[in-house]
């Protein structure tokens, strides 16, 4: 009689199993191809390049060429600073500060770097700060620091009253400019007005201000961008009301003092 073989399967040995009296037949291991991950193409490599994950830890397949690879990342970096800068720019403007946030406003976030990653590194964040006092001088100041707020959100526009900022600060030297980056002060405007020459437009301040180093160029956002820009008018009248200026628009001022003296904050 030949010996049973409890390990085949048959219908003798099923019964068997069926009644506990054999253990069960032990189960076959999955095929690679069941268990193996599904294949991406290039297309779905290609998609996984959003804004969750970084460039650098997506597993590109070998077979794609280089230079289509770095030419989907070059595109897709762009995109995502573009989207950035667009998003900043309606978020930005000409902030209030109180004398208590100076040093964390002005002197720290000035050490920032707004993008550590590309060759503008090191940097910091510009940072332009006005003390201005109930004056159409300094009225008209403030409407182009708001302007140019939007255009350039990488920079910090602040604002803040001259006598609140440091006492008994005189009217002669309001409105003043003090603009600074990297922990460092790049220049000191003091007593400018609608008459100075830099601040007679928003070109002619935006000029300056790119000269010392303020604003980042490379940055701007073109107002065409700007889909929810604000009509100047309007600034001015907004601006009139935050700022108690009473006075009617486009007056010219003669400034006393347009020197670059240090102040003592």
């Amino acid at each position: 009689m030949p010996a049973l073989r409890y390990s085949e399967d048959t219908e003798f040995n099923d019964a068997l199993r069926a009644r506990g009296i054999l253990p069960p037949l032990p189960t076959e291991p999955e095929s690679p191809e069941a268990t193996s991950p599904p294949e991406h193409t290039p297309r779905d490599l290609i998609d996984e390049l959003d804004n969750h994950k970084a460039i650098d830890d997506l597993e590109l397949d070998e077979e794609i060429p280089a230079h289509l690879i770095d030419s989907w990342k070059s595109a897709r970096l762009a995109e995502l600073q573009h989207d950035t800068q667009i998003t900043n720019a309606r978020s930005s403007g000409l902030r209030p500060i109180g004398k208590e946030d100076y040093v964390r406003e002005v002197n720290q976030a000035s050490e920032v770097d707004i993008d550590p990653d590309s060759v503008h590194a090191r940097r910091g964040t510009g940072v332009v700060l006005c003390l201005w006092n109930n004056s159409p001088a300094s009225s008209h100041l403030l409407v182009i620091l708001e302007q140019l707020s939007h255009q350039y959100p990488s920079t910090r526009f602040l604002s803040i009253p001259g006598g609140s900022c440091i006492a008994n600060y005189p009217d002669a030297n309001q409105p003043t400019l003090i603009c600074y980056r990297a922990g460092a002060c790049l220049r000191q405007y003091v007593g400018i007005g609608s008459s100075s020459q830099m601040a007679k437009t928003v070109d002619a301040l935006e000029s300056e201000l790119l000269s010392i180093g303020a604003l980042d160029e490379h940055l701007k956002v073109k107002s065409s961008q700007l889909h929810d820009e604000i009509d100047t008018d309007d600034r001015d009248n907004d601006y009139e009301r935050s700022y108690g200026s009473k006075t009617k628009k486009n007056i010219r001022v003669t400034s006393k003092n347009d020197s670059d003296s240090e102040l003592d904050i």
